[in-house]
């Protein structure tokens, strides 16, 4: 059934706290009208109430579609989370303060549609591994097929997270307009360190890559071809390292940064040597 036809954005149509051995399985929560009202399912979970999970739910044309927030071993799998996302405090998908191991499993999710401005914020977590789920490890898969790649805002927001791997993604977006960012790098009221991307393939948006804060960060072996700017790199910003990578028809810079970095062994055109491989 559809539900939750009355919500408005503050308003979470499913909303847990504390709940121990729960799950929501198949539930529609797409809302029907030309707004996006509310946010689907909120999650308040603290160390002790474990675990939960939401699989193949619907939930659709919501401010935000579904928000996480504290605890640990969830699964959120095979959800559609279409025409959701209105902006970067209200995204698809709101992870925030988890507490990570081999128990948490994110995949299968599909995302786009209607007003898709952003798409997964993760945020005040540590030891985080993000990526197609090719990667042994993974904590959040999340495929080309997946349609992540959609949001005109940003693909993948992450804020106030240390040791994290974000590896394997592609975050082009998918129409000819240059639009969004495929993935944000920073620091709310936090800490933010050593988020290291690897093999990431993004295309065709106003920055590829986006580090407004933090230490320690990396971007390697990746594909950043084709923006408006390739990364870009706010002054704050300390010991960061970009190598390996192909920097290729940008139309503004490849690397536009105002903070001290080291960049080495990247390409950034001519006759093309693949991706990983030193000029």
């Amino acid at each position: 059934s559809t539900v939750g036809n009355n919500a408005i954005s503050s308003e979470s149509v499913l909303y847990f706290s504390n709940l121990t051995n729960s799950s929501i399985n198949n539930v529609d929560l797409t809302r029907t009208g030309g707004t996006q009202f509310g946010r689907g399912i909120y999650v308040a979970n603290g160390l002790t109430s474990y675990p939960f999970s939401i699989t193949n739910c619907a939930v659709g044309n919501r401010r935000t579609g579904i928000h996480i927030s504290g605890g640990r071993n969830y699964t959120v799998q095979n959800n559609t989370l279409t025409g959701y996302g209105n902006n970067l405090g209200e995204p698809a998908l709101y992870l925030n303060a988890l507490t990570v191991n081999s128990n948490l499993v994110i995949n299968g999710n599909t995302f786009g549609g209607a007003n898709f401005n952003t798409g997964i914020r993760v945020e005040n977590t540590s030891d985080l591994l993000i990526s197609d789920g090719t990667v042994s490890g993974t904590h959040i898969g999340v495929t080309t097929a997946n349609g992540l790649g959609n949001a005109t805002g940003y693909a993948l927001y992450l804020a106030n997270l240390t040791r994290t791997k974000v590896q394997n993604m592609d975050l082009s977006f998918t129409t000819t307009t240059k639009t969004g960012v495929g993935i944000q790098i920073t620091t709310n009221f936090g800490t933010t360190a050593q988020v290291e991307m690897k093999s990431l393939i993004v295309k065709n948006r106003v920055d590829g890559i986006n580090i407004a804060s933090g230490a320690n960060h990396s971007v390697k072996c990746s594909d950043l071809s084709d923006n408006s700017d390739g990364l870009e790199i706010a002054s704050s910003v300390t010991s960061f390292v970009c190598e390996q990578n192909s920097f290729v028809g940008n139309t503004n810079y490849a690397i536009n940064s105002t903070a001290s970095i080291t960049a080495e062994n990247n390409y950034f055109g001519g006759g093309a040597p693949p991706i990983g491989t030193p000029n």
